[in-house]
This record gives C-alpha cells, sequence and structure tokens, in this order.
C-alpha cells in the first residue's frame, strides 16, 4: 500500500509545475555545478518552474540539478519538490525543451505570424515543449516564433524561454519555418553608413604609420599593425584615401564576424553598429570577456546595457582618454537612434 501512495505522490509531483525555494539568496548558475557563473539568485519562498533536470556538483548528498524557466540551473537540494529524485524530464530529452507560457489566452497559430489561423490557445503557466524555432510577425521587439508539440506556433514573446534568442534548432523548410538553415550559412551583416562614418570620424585618417594612444603601431582609419611599420599592409605607403576605406572595410569585417557570434539576441542597425565600433576600438577579445556581451546575453534591454556599460570602457595606460569618452557618448547616441532594421539575428 505504501509503495503505491508514493507512486501515486510522483505522479502528482510530475504534473507540478512551480516549486519553492529552501534558501536565502540561492543562486542560479549557467550549468549544474558550483564552478558555472552565477546568472541570478533566488530568495526564500520564491516559486520556480522547473524545465528539466540532471546531475551535476554534489550538493549535501544531492547531486540533482533543476533548470527553471530563467534558463539557469539551480542545486535540487533547495528545491521543494517533495522527492528526493526527478519529478521532471532530464535535460537533452525532448522535455528539456519544455518552458511556460507568460500571457493569458495566448494564441497558438497554424504558422509563424498573426495572419496565420489560431489552432489552440494556452493559459498562463502552461508548459509547452519546442520542436523548432523560426522567424516570423515581429510581437513586442520579437520575430521568433516557436512551433510546440502541439504542431501549432506561439510568439516567443509569450514563452519563458530566459533568453531574447533561439534555445532549440531552427524550423527547416519542410516544418513549415519561414527561415532555412542553421547559423553557420548566415553571414555578418554589413554595418550601416552611419557606422562607417562614426569610426571613420573617430579613428581618423593618416597615410603614414603612428603610434596610437595606447602604444599601438597604426595606419589609415585605425588599422591596428600586426607587423613593424605595418609591413603586412599590401597597400602602398603613404595610403591613399582611398585604400584607407578599403583597409577600414576589410578591418570592420573582422568585427562585424564577432560582434555576430556573440550576441545572441536581437539588435538593430545601429545598435549593432555601436557594437562594431566599440570592438573595433577594444578588441574581440575584450569584447567577448565583458558584462556588456553577458548582459545583453541574458536578455537585457540592449539600450540600458550600451548606456550603462559602454561609458566604462574609456581608459587607456590607466588614464580616463577624451577621445574614448567622446567615442563612447557617439556610440550610445547611435544605438538610440530609431528607424533601423534588425541586424542580429542575421537574416539566412
Amino acid at each position: 500500500m505504501k509503495a503505491i501512495n508514493l507512486a501515486v505522490l510522483a505522479s502528482v509531483l510530475a504534473r507540478v509545475s512551480a516549486y519553492p525555494i529552501s534558501g536565502e539568496n540561492v543562486n542560479c548558475r549557467s550549468g549544474p555545478g558550483t564552478s558555472y557563473s552565477v546568472v541570478k539568485q533566488y530568495d526564500k519562498g520564491q516559486q520556480v518552474t522547473l524545465t528539466c533536470q540532471t546531475e551535476g556538483a554534489n550538493i549535501e548528498g544531492n547531486k540533482i540539478w533543476d533548470k527553471t524557466t530563467d534558463g539557469c540551473y539551480v542545486s535540487d537540494y533547495y528545491v521543494k519538490t517533495g522527492v528526493s529524485g526527478y519529478v521532471t524530464g532530464k535535460c537533452g530529452s525532448s522535455s528539456s525543451n519544455s518552458y511556460a507560457i507568460s500571457g493569458d489566452d495566448v494564441n497558438c497559430r497554424s504558422g509563424p505570424g498573426t495572419s496565420y489561423s489560431i489552432s489552440r490557445q494556452y493559459d498562463k503557466g502552461h508548459m509547452v515543449t519546442l520542436t523548432c524555432q523560426t522567424e516570423g510577425t515581429h510581437i513586442e521587439g520579437n520575430k521568433i516564433w516557436d512551433k510546440t508539440t502541439d504542431g501549432c506556433y506561439v510568439s516567443d514573446y509569450y514563452v519563458k524561454t530566459g533568453v531574447s534568442g533561439y534555445v532549440t534548432s531552427k524550423c527547416s523548410s519542410s516544418a513549415g519555418g519561414s527561415s532555412g538553415g542553421g547559423s553557420s550559412s548566415c553571414g555578418a551583416p554589413k554595418s550601416n553608413q552611419a557606422t562607417v562614418d562614426l569610426i571613420a570620424e573617430f579613428e581618423g585618417f593618416r597615410a603614414n604609420v603612428y603610434t596610437d594612444p595606447t602604444g599601438n603601431p597604426t595606419i589609415g582609419y585605425g588599422h591596428l599593425c600586426q607587423k613593424a611599420k605595418c609591413a603586412e599592409i599590401t597597400y602602398s605607403i603613404p595610403l591613399s584615401q582611398a585604400n584607407g576605406k578599403r583597409l577600414l572595410a576589410d578591418d570592420m569585417a573582422k568585427f562585424e564576424k564577432c560582434i555576430t557570434k556573440m550576441v545572441k539576441g536581437t539588435v538593430n542597425l545601429n545598435q549593432y553598429g555601436a557594437l562594431v565600433s566599440w570592438a573595433f576600438n577594444m578588441g574581440c577579445g575584450a569584447a567577448e570577456d565583458s558584462t556588456l556581451v553577458k548582459r545583453l546575453n541574458k536578455g537585457e534591454n540592449v539600450n540600458t546595457v550600451l548606456a550603462e556599460e559602454l561609458p566604462k570602457w574609456v581608459h587607456g595606460g590607466g588614464e580616463v582618454l577624451p577621445g574614448l569618452v567622446r567615442r563612447r557618448d557617439a556610440e550610445v547616441a547611435l544605438a538610440k537612434k530609431s528607424g533601423s532594421a534588425q541586424a542580429l539575428p542575421p537574416k539566412c
């Protein structure tokens, strides 16, 4: 009789979508272990919804870690599930793509857009399992639509995936998606003219090799040379302005690619341009390891992040450089300009 009751209890618990946190300031991390970075913290008693569970670092005898709809992992030791084992699917199984609906009476449609017929509706808090994602009608700044196991599409704006980009594979054309293959077939967008003008203005043009404020040999529109006297440059020196612009275009392509690769959320061309200018100035390595990119990839408001983080990048040789202060201000101003088209995710 006891075994039957436990089985019934486990069955009931498996249908519970949210559980309370048992400790104070419990860390939710980017992976299932204490070595992973802290994404956010939960207060005692806060309800968390689980998408899947997996094994990780042993916390007080419990190796299970729970992935929440915030997209991060918390030790099951701190989650009051009522049992000592699994209460939902293991991460990596089909159920690991399950997320909660954030709105009331959310429509799931026959295709990725508001012009398609309504197949069904989801209640707030209902868990949906995603089979793929694609682009469709723009809903509150989000063009991603999620195909569920019910065979219909719901705007990602109403699905608590925890991120502002893709969390599963793109829908193929045969699956009814509006976009084709994966990101490997998508090139980095070209910067708009406003971005080119901004970079050219602050870099300035120099026909001959010079040393920039941080001690690097430079030529043209801020091209950082790899060899002494810029020996790797194929154009003749002194550099003409026409060849200087060709060199600038070559250099920008590198930074366009790295920004496209590292930024996962939705960014318009002006915001993208601000990021390209910043990476062009500070380097892709510094950008990739930055708090700025980490905040963007957590889904924070793009203009808020840029306005708060870009002004921190004004130091050279241990001092605040006025030129960098002006450049960061110009990048923030560019990002805030309205009317530009989407740059990221790139359209394939």
